[in-house]
């Protein structure tokens, strides 16, 4: 299992990363699993990748400094601010993942529950279905997502290109419900919507009182990681996957970047093609 342990990063390059290493792990003879870790500067709102703009308030987001990008994965928008982000890919033929993507998200969110188990939250698998859908991804948990106590936890996203799994998600480390609904313009019941999501949605430092130790987090999340996927960890960095990935990557960046794939998802050079 390769990993990444990143810094803060544009919301732009972070997705073209993601991107990026869903081809490069695609166009592998082997079958190799990527676990990375990131977080983002400035906070960013990601928009599921076929999420209407209009919901957006990007007065809001100017005024607050906050950036933009439409994911390359489905859901809705998420708030990447007091968080951090895990992504995992894989190959379509890895049998370590199921091929039937709730089978697959139960399997990775086994692995990031032991890892939080581990440092004595009391994480648990939500097995319900999310009754209504909202624009607003923290405001009800999905089957086989993560709760503490009924409230989401952490909020994940899949996509299958050609050959390849990428499933990334938010872990929250503190709830931010006004500043994440503030982000959405036009919601009806202001103050309803509000309740629903301040009690729909918790941080690990909600829940603890205290700080987090990001490192000591990573580090319990990758021991699950190796210990559920059974891989051992192999810290590696993006110049050993070659200059094609760093060429796709730069492609990718591009695209994130462009107001043309926000705005109107319209894509750019290679993001149909793992060739």
């Amino acid at each position: 299992m390769k990993v990444f342990v990143d810094g803060y990063r544009r919301g732009a390059l972070n997705m073209a990363i993601d991107t990026a290493l869903a081809d490069w792990v695609a166009n592998q003879e082997e079958e190799i699993l990527i676990l990375r870790f990131y977080r983002w500067n400035p906070p960013c709102l990601s928009l599921g990748r076929n999420q209407d703009p209009s919901v957006i308030n990007t007065d809001y987001l100017k005024r607050m400094g906050f950036d933009l990008v439409r994911r390359p994965t489905g859901g809705m928008a998420v708030l990447h601010w007091k968080e951090l982000t895990y992504a995992v890919v894989a190959k379509n033929s890895d049998k370590r993942l199921p091929r039937n993507v709730i089978a697959s998200y139960l399997k990775i969110s086994t692995a990031l529950k032991k890892g939080l188990n581990d440092l004595g939250f009391p994480v648990e698998i939500n097995d319900r279905r999310a009754s209504k859908i909202s624009h607003v991804c923290f405001q009800v948990p999905s089957v086989n997502e993560l709760v503490i106590s009924g409230r989401k936890l952490i909020g994940s996203a899949q996509t299958r290109r050609r050959g390849s799994i990428l499933q990334h998600g938010s872990i929250l480390l503190k709830a931010m419900p006004k500043e994440y609904l503030n982000c959405f313009s036009g919601l009806s019941d202001y103050e309803n919507t509000f309740e629903k999501t301040k009690q729909g949605m918790i941080g690990l430092e909600d829940y603890s009182g205290d700080r987090v130790e990001l490192q000591k987090l990573v580090d319990s999340l990758i021991k699950a990681f190796s210990l559920v996927f059974e891989d051992k960890a192999e810290y590696v960095s993006y110049k050993e996957l070659g200059n094609d990935f760093l060429e796709r990557l730069d492609e990718y960046e591009r695209m994130f970047d462009s107001y043309e794939w926000n705005f109107e998802r319209k894509t750019l050079g290679r993001f149909n093609s793992n060739r």
